[in-house]
Formats: structure tokens, C-alpha cells, sequence
């Protein structure tokens, strides 16, 4: 994502990124389904409860149907295949980045660069 010009932060733990995203500092949040404290359902709701939402991309290894479809209906932006979809992350961001801005969920418009993932 940096190398594709995307500011990003990355978060040491799941509680660290639920306040990070909660912060409204973020458009787009990149997690993977479960850590080793938590699963990405928590920053799901962290997003609900923000004053500026964001949305989330859900990256796994192993992710089925019955899985993703969940996800959609706990509100992630969208779920790729780690595996087979990792070279198209770039542009699965860029996506949700757009849609964030036309919702008008934009985070902070006087940064500069305001691209941020975490």
C-alpha cells in the first residue's frame, strides 16, 4: 500500500487499531479476520459507533463462502483471498477509498495527502 502511495499506520494489537479507527483519522481499515487478540468483528463495531465511519477489507488465507458472506453482513467493505487476491489489494483500497469519499465519510480534509489505510 505505501508503495502505491497510500498512507498507512499499522496497529501492534486489535485494541490499538479499534482506537485508531475510532480516532476518524482513517477511511479504510485492512485486517485480517481473527488476531491474536480479537477478530476484525470488533473494529466492525467500532466503525458503527464512529462519528466518521470507515470501511474495512477483510484479508484471509482461508476464507469461505459461509465466512464471506458474513462479513458482508457485518458490514466489511469487502473480503479478499489472501492468496490469490493480495496483488489487487492496491486497487480493492483505492475502491473503498473512493466510495468513503463520496458517502462523504472522508476523515480529515486538511491533510495534505489524505489516502490513509491503517
Amino acid at each position: 500500500l505505501r508503495q502505491a502511495g497510500i498512507l498507512t499506520e499499522r496497529a501492534e494489537t486489535l485494541s490499538k487499531a479499534v482506537d485508531a479507527a475510532g480516532s476518524g483519522r482513517f477511511s479504510v481499515v485492512v485486517t485480517a479476520p481473527q488476531t491474536r487478540d480479537g477478530s476484525w468483528k470488533q473494529l466492525a463495531a467500532a466503525a458503527r459507533r464512529c462519528r466518521s465511519p470507515f470501511s474495512i477489507i477483510v484479508m484471509a488465507r482461508t476464507f469461505d463462502l459461509g465466512d464471506w458472506a458474513e462479513a458482508w453482513n457485518e458490514g466489511a467493505f469487502d473480503v479478499l483471498d489472501l492468496v490469490y487476491e493480495l496483488p489487487r489489494a492496491v486497487e480493492f483500497v483505492r475502491r473503498a477509498l473512493w466510495t468513503e469519499y463520496l458517502n462523504g465519510s472522508w476523515p480529515d480534509l486538511s491533510i495534505p495527502d489524505s489516502r490513509r489505510a491503517s
